[in-house]
Parts: structure tokens; C-alpha cells; sequence
């Protein structure tokens, strides 16, 4: 639930009447993070209110809202809004923890800083959560059989700028909805948020032998794409019990941007043969790598189902429990420094070498390491102009990325010549063990260039020498760390309510839906089901707040209005209520304009900033870490460009990131500004954003691919999530701890007894018994 205080009775009233005094003092202490300033709201006299509608000829007027249909009003209440603040930035140095280095340099190298200027959000009116009552409900479809599952089989899975502000009411939430996800096929440079260790044991299971118990294995598979699944292994045969605890342990590329689906088939072997058929099947269960890593503990115990008789029968055959955890090398980063000493010039006479510096690791130990396809691209230097002596830069790599984990995979190191045309020349190259770098046990390494060597001969000494200046390892809190400490990942939406996109009765619009919201629908639609079937699990009440912009609403332009249409009640039950109050809509927003995208970000951020900072408030110490995922779909160019980047540089503060979905045709060439991949933004007041928090997506490219298009705008979240709470001092909370297993078994049961399962011949739900 979302709750601010109300402001004090002195608040200034008034449409866009912002506050000139200078914020309440920063910190002495330049190492606490700064400092949070308390949020005013509107008072809701009578559950009612008022909000300031702009009309377009910038004229204000004072209009009471409609909480639903025959609504209630109140007395005029306005909005103070705060500008961003001229506090000056507090640098902030971040200490690493190193668990061991080696250091061939006496320079003080820097450790990274934090920019640390918090302005107060502006504020807005109270949010309080909106809880639909439907029970929630998970549901899978399962081949009983012994072959790899049927695809075709498995159904999805469902759970159920001016400040201004209007909100009303919606239908109530279709439970049968489900959200069509197309796999993901591995992307060959594709870097996951971590590498998890899979352990398994069950419970119960069915005796298949007449005169023993089982003898119990268990088969894994990885969904690839629609049509095919991959076997990742098999456990270890356990003799003659229902209660095996496997001792075989599987490692999974964890991506927090894709849709992973698992699936695991018991047996009880009856014979050494390696084949499925020549044993008997007790049971299955599917479930995603979401699910299990959002969940408590990140273990589930899931009720095997058996297919007897033409039906999905559940609970008969035992349950499984699943454990996942992080493997320890994914904690661990490397500063890094190199210097190039004596490389060839390839220039001329007239000039010097341009040289930069590439990193790559082999994909697996047995790829050819000649193979230019062999190689992984996983980091590069800034390029030193005409300098044959260069020293670039301090990096800071995490092992994960460097290697996948394996200090023994071998990477390569090649020094590039930067040309203006893009065809940059190779001035050699020179490879070594991750072991081999992290240890710093090769300082100096011959850089090759094979064609000059070809040409030279024996005369032919090196094209320069690779040196290693400095290399510390250290530990760094991870994303699944995160999430395993209890973290949430909340999506707020933001929909395009401008009438470039056509009027939503015409075939053409981009806002077309059919009189249907189900099925993969238009590009809004198509959006918010690829990103919400990534982010649902990760929010513990699926409650999300929607809102519209751009539309009018009550004769009034607004540009920032809740698709519930009650102020109080901001949020919608899981992704089919965001598509629901979508669909709804219509009956109640015109399509106006203009687009601005500044008071949506400015809401999103007072949402954020109640998480901020937890631990500075005792009332919320206990609370859960949450991280908040701005998703805005836009049909056009933004007309409020300066402020919508002072909001997001605002919003850089806060625990939230931005993605931006562009659906249509038009000239986006401005988002680029906006995500500001290799520099971070600066506001009209010249303060800098503390990092990168937008990523803008052009749908029209992924039009038939929702799971590509869902990996494009979610893969930066789990960093940025981490580089927030590192940079606020905020660590995990304690591992949340996992239920025995005779726990978990009566926490099924009982939800089977409360009627959370139903089963019928067509469909099995299963009980996920979140650990």
C-alpha cells in the first residue's frame, strides 16, 4: 500500500505554486546518502478532492474528480509542486571490499563515486492499494508422457505536464486470461543477471512396486523456443524410498529478462537402460525461473501431476521440492588496468596509433579457439589518440561477465587501431586464463599480429606488449542476492492517450483493440503483456499502478490520470488488469494531446521515493527492499523534453528505472537523448543524473518477437537495481529461510483445502508452495 502523510495546514495551495525557500539542510557528513524530504499530498475531505486540469489554452481551473460512476467531490484542493533543487551534489566515495589483490602501480587509483543531491519529488495526492478480490491462481498444462513435453500442450501461466490528476472505476478482472510468451532462443553475446545451482528432493512419492517403494531419478529440461526443449541432465538414481534427496546439483544461466521455463519428469527406474520409456513415469511439474527466484527463500515445492485415465490428476504421485541458489563466483568483480608499451604505428610517418583495447572469452573449453565464432565479446577500452604508449582507464568487470564463472576459460586481448571509417586495424593480439589475469601472474604479454609475423619472420619480435598495471579482486552484492534477501520488482505503466495514435474504433489506430483485449491484440497490448509476464512474479501482491497521459477526461486535458479513474486507487490486479482497465478506457478518455512525459515520471517517482530508503525510517526497517520499473508506451515525439529529463534526473536518486516502448511509426530520434547509454544526463540546473535509468526500445523491431522485445528493455533492470542500492549503502536483506520440507507439504495441503487448486480434464492448476 502506497500512503503519504498530509500536508500541514500552512501547505501552499495553489496551481503550480512551487516553493522558493531552500530545502531543509543536507547532512554534515558527507558519507551518510542524502537526505529524504517528506512528501505533501492533498487532503481527501469526505473522500473526495479536487485536481488542477491544464486546458489547453493554459488557463487553470479547479475540477472535482469522479471516483466512479455518479461520483463523489469534495472542496478544491491543489497540488503544490516543487522544481528541482539547487542543493549542490555530495560526492560520495564508495569503498570496495577487496578479498585479495595484486598491485603493480603506487597510484592512488579512485574507487568510484556517488552523486548525491536529493530534491524532494513533487508531491501528490494519497495512494492507497486496490484489492481486487479474486483468488489467485497458477496454472500449467502437462504431457504425462515419457518423451521430452509437448509444447503445444502448455498453456500460460496466470496469477491473478502539469501535475494533474483524475481516476474512476473498471469492470471487474477476467481470471481466465492468459498471456502468450514466445521463448527466448539463447542470443550468442547474451550476459545473464547470474549462474543458480539447482538442487532437488521430494516427498511422497508413489510406490510403482508392488513390494518395494521407488526407485526414484529425475529428468530437467529447458524450454528453448515454442517447439522444443532441451534436456539439461539427469539426477542420480536413489534406491528404494518415496523421500529422496538427489545428491546431483544442475547450473542455470539465470536472465532476469526472460521467460525460462523448467520442467521436471520423475521416474522409477526399473532397468540400466538410459531410456524414458523403459520406466515408469510418476509425475511431472513446469514452472519458470521467475517464479522460483522471486519466491521465499527461492524454494518451491510443486505437487507432481500424473496423467491417468484422459486427466491431469493432482497431488496422487508426490511432491518435489526445488532449491536454487546463486554460485559464489558471480559475486565477484576485478578492478582491472592496462597499458599498451611500444605497439605499432599504423598511421604513417605523420601520425601514431589510435589504439583501444578489446576483451573476449571463449565460449566453452572446446570451441576452436581460430574460429572468430568461437569468441565472446564482453568488454572495450576508450580509444587514446596517437599515443603508442597508451594507459587506459581502470575497469571494473564482474567474473560473471569476464568468464561465466570459469577462471579457467581463456580470454583474449586484442589491441585495435581506431580509423575514422569504422575499418579499424589490428595491431595485435595476446591471450591468457581468467586464473592467469585475476592472479596477476602474466604482467607483460607479447602483443602478435600473425600476418606481420608471417611477413618478418624470424625478425619479427612482437607488435608491442600488453602490460598489466594493477588487478584487485573483491565481493559486490548481487541481484539474486537481492532477491533472495526478500527484494521486490514493481511495474507502474504509463499509457499514450495522444490522438496521433487514431481513434480506437478505427482498424488503423494504433489503440485498436477489436471489442477484445485477450490474445496478442495491438502494439500497447502486445507491450505490456512481454514486459508484465517478466515482472509479474517479482511483485509479492501483483498490484501495479496504470496510468494515461496525453487524453482528455471530463472536457479536461490531463496528463497524468490513473486507469482505475479513482484517486485513491491507482493500481490494477496483475497484467489482465492492466489489459482490463485498458480495454475500459475508452469509455471514459478522449484522445487529446500533447505528449508530455514529465508529470507521469514525476508520479512514478513519489511512488518510488516512500522505498527509498528504508533503514533512515524506523516504521520501515523491517519492510521489504523494493524496486519500481516505469514502463511508458508512446506513440510520438515528447514535447517537454528539458522537463522530462530534470524528472528523470530527479528520479536517478530513486529506487526506479525507466523503459520507454515507442509503437508506431514515428521519429524517436529523440529518445536517444533520453537513454543515455555512455553518458548520464544533465538537468536545467546543471545537476548530473546519478546514473543511467532509461532504456527506450523501438517496438516496431520486435513486432514478432515479444520475448526479444521483452529482453531488450529489461535487460539493464538487474544492474541498475544493484548500482541504486550499492550507491545508497543498501545491502540485501538476511536470506529469507526455507520451510522444512513437512512444513511445506501442509502449507499445500491447506491450499488445497481453501480451494486455491481446482482440477478438471482439460487443465491442472498446481500448488507452488512459495518456501
Amino acid at each position: 500500500m502506497y500512503y503519504q502523510q498530509p500536508p500541514p495546514a500552512s501547505s501552499p495551495v495553489g496551481h503550480d505554486n512551487r516553493s522558493l525557500s531552500a530545502p531543509s539542510a543536507p547532512p554534515a557528513d558527507d558519507s551518510d546518502p542524502p537526505s529524504l524530504y517528506p512528501l505533501l499530498s492533498p487532503t481527501m475531505p469526505g473522500g473526495g478532492g479536487s485536481f488542477l486540469y491544464p486546458r489547453t489554452n493554459q488557463q487553470q481551473q479547479h475540477m472535482p474528480y469522479a471516483a466512479s460512476p455518479g461520483g463523489i467531490t469534495g472542496p478544491p484542493v491543489s497540488i503544490p509542486m516543487h522544481p528541482p533543487q539547487s542543493t549542490p551534489p555530495m560526492n560520495q566515495q564508495m569503498p570496495l571490499s577487496p578479498v585479495y589483490s595484486q598491485s603493480f602501480s603506487y597510484q592512488q587509483q579512485q574507487r568510484g563515486s556517488f552523486t548525491g543531491s536529493m530534491p524532494p519529488p513533487s508531491p501528490v495526492t494519497t495512494n492507497q492499494s486496490f484489492h481486487q478480490q479474486q483468488p489467485q491462481q497458477q496454472r500449467a498444462s502437462f504431457n504425462g508422457g515419457l518423451a521430452p513435453p509437448n509444447p503445444n500442450l502448455i498453456s500460460g501461466r496466470t496469477a491473478s505536464g502539469n501535475g494533474s490528476l483524475l481516476q474512476g472505476g473498471y469492470g471487474p478482472v477476467d481470471p481466465t486470461l492468459s498471456i502468450p510468451v514466445t521463448p527466448l532462443q539463447n542470443h550468442p553475446a547474451a550476459i545473464p543477471s547470474s549462474v543458480v545451482e539447482l538442487r532437488f528432493r521430494c516427498k511422497g512419492l508413489k510406490k510403482s512396486d508392488f513390494l518395494s517403494e521407488s526407485d526414484p531419478f529425475l529428468v530437467v529440461y529447458l524450454q528453448e523456443d515454442a517447439r522444443s526443449w532441451r534436456e539439461i541432465g539427469r539426477t542420480e538414481t536413489v534406491v528404494n524410498t518415496a523421500d529422496p534427496t538427489f545428491t546431483k546439483a544442475f547450473h542455470i544461466d539465470f536472465f532476469f529478462e526472460e521467460v525460462q521455463r523448467l520442467r521436471i519428469e520423475v521416474f522409477d527406474r526399473d532397468s540400466p537402460s538410459n531410456k524414458l520409456s523403459d520406466h515408469d513415469f510418476l509425475g511431472c511439474v513446469e514452472l519458470t525461473m521467475g517464479q522460483l527466484m522471486s519466491s521465499k527463500g527461492q524454494s518451491m515445492l510443486l505437487s507432481l501431476l500424473q496423467k491417468e485415465k484422459g486427466r491431469h490428476v493432482y497431488g496422487i504421485s508426490g511432491h518435489v521440492v526445488i532449491s536454487a541458489e546463486e554460485v559464489s563466483t558471480c559475486s565477484d568483480m576485478i578492478n582491472v588496468q592496462f597499458a599498451g608499451e611500444k605497439l605499432d604505428n599504423k598511421d604513417g610517418w605523420f601520425g601514431a596509433s589510435d589504439p583501444f583495447l578489446n576483451i573476449y572469452r571463449i565460449k566453452d573449453e572446446n570451441a576452436d579457439p581460430a574460429s572468430p565464432s568461437s569468441w565472446v565479446h564482453v568488454w572495450k577500452s576508450e580509444t587514446i589518440m596517437d599515443n603508442l604508449n597508451p594507459r587506459w582507464r581502470m575497469a571494473t568487470l564482474s567474473v560473471q561477465l569476464l568468464c561465466n564463472g570459469n577462471l579457467s576459460r581463456m580470454l583474449k586481448f586484442e589491441c585495435m587501431d581506431w580509423e575514422n571509417s569504422g575499418r579499424h586495424q589490428l595491431i595485435g593480439v595476446c591471450t591468457m586464463t581468467a586464473a592467469e589475469l585475476v592472479s596477476g601472474e602474466k604482467q607483460r604479454v607479447d602483443l602478435i599480429n600473425r600476418e606481420r609475423q608471417l611477413k618478418k619472420g624470424k625478425r619479427y619480435k612482437n607488435s608491442g606488449v600488453l602490460k598489466l598495471l594493477h588487478v584487485e579482486c573483491f565481493k559486490q552484492h548481487t541481484f539474486a542476492e537481492f532477491l533472495r534477501g526478500g527484494c521486490e520488482i514493481s511495474l507502474i505503466v504509463g499509457i499514450d492517450y495522444t490522438a496521433s495514435n487514431g481513434a480506437a474504433s478505427d482498424p488503423q489506430s494504433l489503440h485498436y483493440i477489436g471489442g477484445s483485449y485477450t490474445g496478442q491484440g495491438n502494439d500497447y497490448q502486445a507491450a505490456i503483456s512481454a514486459t508484465g509476464a517478466i515482472l509479474e512474479p517479482y511483485d509479492a501482491d501483483r498490484k501495479f499502478p496504470t496510468y494515461g497521459f496525453g487524453g482528455m477526461v471530463n472536457g479536461y486535458v490531463n496528463h497524468c490520470f490513473p486507469l482505475t479513474f479513482d484517486p485513491t486507487q491507482p493500481e490494477v490486479e496483475g497484467v489482465r488488469g492492466i489489459l482490463q482497465a485498458y480495454a475500459n478506457s475508452f469509455q471514459m478518455v478522449q484522445l487529446h494531446g500533447p505528449t508530455y512525459f514529465a508529470p507521469l515520471i514525476r508520479q512514478a517517482a513519489t511512488i518510488a521515493t516512500h522505498f527509498s530508503n528504508p533503514a533512515a525510517q524506523p516504521s520501515m526497517s523491517d519492510m521489504n527492499l523494493k524496486y519500481f520499473v516505469l514502463l511508458i508506451i508512446t506513440d510520438g515525439a515528447i514535447m517537454d523534453m528539458q522537463a522530462t529529463i530534470d524528472e528523470i534526473v530527479q528520479a536517478s536518486f530513486l529506487p526506479m528505472s525507466i523503459v520507454i516502448v515507442g509503437v508506431g511509426n514515428a521519429d524517436f530520434s529523440a529518445m536517444d537523448t533520453l537513454d543515455g547509454d555512455g553518458k548520464l544526463l544533465m538537468d536545467s540546473r546543471r545537476r548530473v543524473a546519478a546514473r543511467d535509468i532509461v532504456q527506450f526500445v523501438p517496438f516496431n523491431q520486435f513486432r514478432n518477437n515479444p520475448a526479444r522485445l521483452a529482453k531488450e528493455t529489461l535487460a539493464e533492470i538487474p544492474m541498475q537495481l544493484v548500482q541504486h542500492f550499492k550507491a545508497r549503502g543498501i545491502k540485501p536483506h538476511a536470506p529469507l529461510e526455507r520451510m522444512g520440507t513437512d512444513t511445506l507439504i501442509n502449507s499445500a495441503m491447506q491450499g488445497m483445502n481453501g480451494n486455491h487448486v481446482s482440477v478438471n480434464q482439460d487443465r491442472a492448476s498446481f500448488a507452488g508452495s512459495q518456501v
